[in-house]
């Protein structure tokens, strides 16, 4: 991509943080679903597209700013910019440019991105930090695919109980803790033909959760398989 690398970034972001620097955003690009790329037509023709995406990137380079590519199909732009109208702006552009048609080997295809936006040194005073920031807005951003979003410590709070609530999931499928509560199913006669096996969580934690908060996180975690085994298992004893 001819982009400076991750080594590049953290050998050389003492030049953004250090005790005298201007505040900067870190944007966190991220193209959605990129893996469906390579899976379909091949790494080295996802590799084609990752220099069409470095080039459009490049244009948004300038004084002040500094563009990576952080892994496969992550990038990093650092602005030095804080004002919200600014960054929003930005991130908007951005995103709409990069979503433009794309043409390889004579296919053309559309690809989204999310972009995660953290502030130095509000959402984080060192690279780590600004990264973990950056990293919850994205998943934010991710929610809505083609979008982005702006760290905020409510954000932060609600990303802090989802893992806190993935951890007791977690425990609580491999303690066989959820239980299951039985809804009666009735034909058109009015009568009882079967029943529909309903999990329930109490957490001495968290307390009771509700399915409409952890089946989600069993979803985005992988936890939905074994959570599946369980809840047959119980309702065939």
């Amino acid at each position: 991509t001819l982009l400076p690398n991750r080594e590049y970034l953290r050998a050389h972001i003492g030049h953004w943080v250090n005790g005298s620097a201007t505040p900067f955003s870190l944007m966190f690009i991220d193209i959605d679903n990129f893996k469906s790329v390579n899976d379909t037509h091949g790494h080295e023709f996802g590799d084609e597209v990752l220099k069409l995406i470095a080039q459009r990137l490049k244009t948004f380079g300038c004084d002040g700013r500094l563009i990576v590519r952080e892994a496969s199909d992550e990038f990093i732009l650092l602005v030095n910019q804080t004002d919200e109208g600014t960054v929003r702006a930005l991130a908007k552009e951005l995103i709409n440019y990069l979503s433009e048609p794309y043409l390889v080997q004579e296919n053309q295809f559309l690809l989204s991105c999310s972009v995660g936006i953290a502030l130095y040194p509000s959402h984080g005073q060192n690279l780590d930090a600004l990264l973990r920031s950056a990293d919850i807005a994205m998943y934010q951003a991710k929610k809505e695919r083609n979008a982005y979003s702006i760290f905020d410590q409510q954000m932060q709070a609600k990303h802090l109980h989802k893992m806190k609530m993935e951890q007791r999931l977690r425990l609580a499928i491999e303690r066989q803790n959820l239980f299951l509560v039985y809804q009666p199913q009735l034909n058109v006669n009015g009568k009882i033909y079967g029943v529909e096996a309903l999990v329930r969580w109490q957490d001495e934690e968290l307390g009771f959760v509700p399915p409409n908060e952890f089946i989600p996180v069993a979803e985005s975690s992988g936890l939905m398989v074994r959570l599946g085994e369980l809840i047959i298992e119980k309702s065939l004893i």
